[in-house]
């Protein structure tokens, strides 16, 4: 199954410029070429280049990753690292809000299918929640959304995680009420 995803992800890279020229970004959106101190050519940089903002709350099973900003070439890896941060367990769900994201690139969907993929290798899964019309029409046209969970909104999402819990897997509450810290399992 790993194998079909990686080549879903090469796909959806090869498609990307495709699909950004029938999106196109959103109103506003100018990257800027700079020139940097060394003298190598420029790159395009976010007008603000402040990065993303990241914040998450924890829920047992569960991490929602809240993300504002566009996710693009200079702020995926900001997004993959917080991610792998904020991972307890590889079998835990994560939910990513992207409510706050109005443009994303073939960098920041890259992020998401190999999370997804590395998730589903341990039993979890990434949810994509609120997605803005600009990053969903990328993940139509390249295909990506078969590969990803989307929902309306962050409750929907966790609608969708409890009610595989319900349907037999342990999100580790089992491990807290024993007495355990962190909701670790003996290992």
């Amino acid at each position: 199954m790993s194998h079909i995803v990686g080549w879903a992800t090469l796909a959806v890279a090869d498609r990307y410029h495709e699909a950004l020229a029938q999106v196109g970004p959103p109103e506003g959106h100018v990257p800027s070429m700079t020139k940097p101190a060394d003298g190598r050519p420029g790159r395009p940089e976010r007008a603000d280049s402040a990065g993303l903002a990241l914040s998450h709350q924890r829920f047992p099973g569960m991490t929602v990753i809240a993300v504002d900003g566009e996710v693009d070439i200079t702020t995926h890896e900001q997004l993959r690292a917080y991610m792998a941060a904020q991972r307890r367990h590889p079998h835990e769900h994560l939910i990513i809000d992207l409510s706050q994201v109005t443009f994303m690139d073939s960098c920041g969907l890259r992020v998401l299918l190999l999370a997804a993929m590395d998730s589903r290798r341990d039993g979890g899964a990434v949810h994509l929640a609120a997605v803005h019309p600009t990053p969903a029409r990328l993940l139509e046209v390249t295909g990506a959304e078969a590969h990803l969970s989307v929902h309306a909104t962050v409750e929907t999402a966790i609608k969708a995680i409890l009610a595989t819990f319900s349907d037999g897997c342990d999100p580790g509450w089992g491990d807290r009420r024993a007495g355990r810290a962190g909701g670790r399992r003996p290992g």
